[in-house]
């Protein structure tokens, strides 16, 4: 009974588990430290490194494309119209204009064409 208590007693101090649960010899992922890489680890590294950085810069400078930004370089260039006296048409979109990405579209069923047509 007293070997019992103990042993609980030894169990709750140490959440259920041994100290020592690991044997001597063995190692994380069962590679001891200073072993010699593969041929194959190196490339595996450099090309995921690689991968990581250039998917970082990529976010980093993709295009915004928040509905709150578009409306807002929307109603600049509306007011700018209106403050140089030209009347606005309903439908058209003027901030894509600005930056040179307008498509137009003859008619229906016409394929649209990249550019503002006059």
């Amino acid at each position: 009974a007293a070997a019992r208590r103990q042993a609980r007693a030894g169990a709750a101090r140490n959440f259920g588990g041994d100290i020592n649960a690991m044997p001597k010899g063995q190692y994380l992922f069962g590679r001891a430290p200073g072993t010699p890489r593969e041929g194959w680890e190196i490339l595996y590294h450099v090309g995921f490194t690689g991968t990581m950085i250039l998917c970082g810069v990529g976010l980093y400078f993709k295009p915004d494309t928040n509905i709150t930004t578009w409306a807002l370089d929307e109603a600049l260039a509306r007011e700018l119209l209106l403050e140089e006296g030209e009347e606005l048409e309903v439908g058209r979109n003027y901030s894509q204009e600005k930056h040179g990405h307008a498509w137009t579209r003859e008619a229906l069923g016409v394929k649209p064409v990249r550019g503002a047509s006059e």
